[in-house]
């Protein structure tokens, strides 16, 4: 009887009751509450986790969260690499975890990782008890993860395992699957009781169920429903900086359902302390933070024994904010380059159109209009050749004309005036020359007196010609004492009055502009320019007087007490906003980067301002409003609505009042309408 109950004992190692009980010990080692039904690996991995008790369902945590939920694979950003250890309960016993992750740019998160359980030298008998030496049982989980890009603050993720099972020579294999929710909010709130703190997962291990056969001992991993929570309390100015605190529900058909939950708080250095317990007992940890990685230590005190584990975890690479905030630079220097050259297509389109409107002035023999349009031009290419040569033909042309009808009106100092205006046009052509030396024949025979005063009249004409005021007015001044009856030449000193104070007001125009964008120096220079034309006007002295005392106290507030700062719009502080207003400001500016991406400058305006006005300091939403005007400023002019485009230009120096291309694009309009203005006279007359 004795002999026959040793046999039966010892026919448990037998060749066929070995592969049983082999197959089911390494899940009697990690789970009290399983029946022995689940693998080893539903235990999880990664220190960080097990010392939180396991509760890793509702967080992102690199590259560990494989094995606990799919749709955390990404919510780290982070290239990482995981090697795991531990040696749980008995001799021989090994449990590693090797993982990577690699986050995409708008195409989601893959990751691979392989979960390895051995324990070794397990003696084995044959049926008739007699030993048959040592075996090994070594079971793998090969994990091939996706996880979706965020939609919001949700994420949905899967993995692709193959399970393997290798038992004293024999070995099997099989497919599983899981599938994993994660929801974190995506908006950071500092507040210590937020909505935005909290998240929630869900995770199905074996949605796809494997099954493994050795010899006939089948081996089932069942569905395990896993759901938790997460809330990140933020504690600043403490010496705790952070405290999360997790929990989470696990429950299956054949496994009876187990709570677990973690707190987690993290020193400032981000060394972190963890505690956490679950059903089969208490978990502790640490986790110290190193250059460009992280070690972590576990250890759970269990019924079985204590098992200690550790984790190093490599992170490498630009994470995905960084890679967003260069793909974003990236993307202002495409727009900001794109916009640069549709407003110089839009400058060349403007020389074009004035030199084909020019031109075509010529043909008609209208002199002075062909001359404004090639004036026009020249303000957008000043060093065009095309428009010089043009401008100076056209005003060669105008000025031999005038000198015929002025000699044919027997007006001769008249055409000797504009013969020499046209020489100094500097053409090629000899048809002045010519004219100036028959008019000059004429004067000869003139008498002496007669003679000065002509010279003076000629002179005077010349300089006026040239935009010599002062030696204009000077040479019919003297021209006048010397006749004081020379209607001619008091009709000169007459029209350089009028020419001054059209001069002038338009200088006190382009002072007026630089007080409103508050640059009180260059007011003050315009009002003195103004002054040295016209010294005898007590209006511009006043405004020269007041530019220097608001000069001097805008030179006072940005070099005054420390901590005061510039206070212009470029420098303002960025504007606390409450979770709601960064939602509205996050829309309005996508918005408006797509209408001013599809060239609606008008309509991206109007969404940019929006943002603006809540935050100055809005990611790029200062440049990307200075675009925007001045592309619906090169929009308006080019319409010719020349001053809603200084307008708009204007709102430029607002937030730039150093923009120098909106200031030459202004100074340009005002040049131009005052061009336009003449140009309306001209067709008067």
């Amino acid at each position: 009887m004795e002999r026959a109950k040793k046999r039966s004992t010892r026919s448990l190692f037998s060749t066929r009751g070995l592969f049983a009980v082999a197959a089911l010990l390494p899940s009697l080692l990690h789970a009290a509450n399983d029946g022995g039904t689940l693998s080893p690996f539903a235990y999880g991995v990664g220190a960080r986790a097990l010392s939180l008790g396991g509760a890793y369902v509702a967080l992102g945590g690199g590259a560990a969260s494989l094995a606990w939920n799919p749709a955390a694979a990404g919510a780290e950003g982070s290239k990482e690499f995981s090697l795991f250890y531990t040696a749980p309960f008995t001799d021989g016993n090994r449990f590693t975890y090797a993982g990577y992750i690699h986050p995409m740019l708008d195409l989601g998160t893959i990751g691979f990782g392989n979960l390895r359980y051995a324990l070794g030298g397990i003696s084995g008998y044959d049926d008739d008890g007699a030993p048959t030496g040592e075996f090994s049982n070594v079971q793998n989980e090969w994990l091939l993860t996706y996880a979706l890009p965020p939609f919001g603050g949700a994420r949905f993720g899967a993995s692709l395992k193959v399970e393997t099972h290798s038992l004293a020579g024999r070995s099997a294999s099989s497919v599983g699957g899981d599938i994993g929710f994660l929801y974190l909010s995506p908006r950071r709130n500092r507040s210590a009781w937020s909505a935005d703190n909290f998240g929630f997962g869900i995770a199905l291990r074996n949605a796809l169920e494997p099954k493994l056969t050795l010899e006939s001992t089948e081996e089932r991993f069942p569905t395990l429903i896993r759901t938790g929570f997460s809330y990140s309390i933020p504690l600043r100015g403490r010496p705790v900086t952070q405290v999360l605190l997790v929990a989470s529900m696990e429950q299956g058909n054949t496994v009876a359902s187990a709570g677990s939950f973690g707190v987690e708080t993290l020193l400032p250095g981000g060394l972190a302390l963890r505690f956490g317990g679950r059903g089969d007992g208490w978990t502790g940890g640490i986790g110290v933070p190193l250059r460009g990685g992280r070690i972590d230590y576990a250890v759970a005190m269990q019924e079985p024994g204590t098992a200690h584990r550790v984790e190093f975890i490599l992170r490498f690479g630009p994470n995905l904010d960084a890679l967003r905030l260069e793909r974003a630079r990236r993307d202002d220097e495409r727009l900001a380059k794109r916009t640069e050259e549709e407003l110089e297509k839009k400058e060349r389109s403007q020389i074009d159109g004035h030199l084909a409107k020019g031109r075509s002035e010529m043909k008609r023999g209208n002199w002075e209009k062909a001359e404004i349009w090639f004036e026009r031009a020249l303000l957008w290419d000043p060093d065009g050749e095309a428009a010089q040569h043009a401008l100076a033909r056209a005003r060669y042309e105008k000025h031999l004309a005038a000198g015929k009808e002025r000699i044919g009106d027997g007006k001769l100092l008249d055409g000797i005036g504009e013969f020499r205006a046209a020489i100094a046009a500097g053409v090629d052509d000899g048809r002045a020359a010519e004219a100036l030396d028959a008019a000059t024949a004429l004067l000869d025979r003139t008498s002496e007196k007669t003679r000065a005063v002509t010279d003076l009249m000629t002179g005077g004409i010349g300089a006026l010609a040239l935009g010599d005021f002062a030696g204009a007015r000077a040479s019919f001044e003297k021209a006048l004492d010397a006749d004081p009856g020379n209607a001619d030449a008091s009709r000169y000193l007459a029209r350089i009055d009028s020419l001054l104070t059209v001069r002038v007001e338009a200088i006190v125009e382009r002072a007026k502009g630089a007080e409103r964008r508050g640059d009180f120096g260059a007011a003050r220079k315009a009002y003195t320019e103004a002054l040295e034309l016209m010294p005898g006007r007590d209006d511009l002295l006043y405004e020269l007087r007041r530019a220097k005392r608001e000069e001097k106290s805008a030179s006072a507030e940005r070099n005054g007490p420390a901590g005061a700062g510039n206070t212009t719009e470029t420098n303002r502080p960025a504007k606390i906003l409450s979770s709601a207003e960064k939602e509205e400001a996050g829309r309005m500016y996508d918005l408006g980067l797509d209408m001013l991406k599809n060239r609606k400058s008008g309509e991206a305006i109007r969404y940019f301002e929006f943002v603006y006005n809540l935050d100055g300091g809005w990611e790029n939403v200062a440049s990307y409003l200075e675009q925007a005007y001045l592309f619906e400023g090169m929009n308006l002019y080019t319409e010719g609505h020349i001053k809603e485009a200084i307008g708009v230009w204007e709102k430029v120096l607002v937030i730039d009042p150093g923009a120098e291309k909106a200031m030459n694009y202004i100074r340009r309009g005002r040049l131009a309408l005052s061009k336009a203005q003449e140009l309306s006279g001209i067709g008067a007359r």
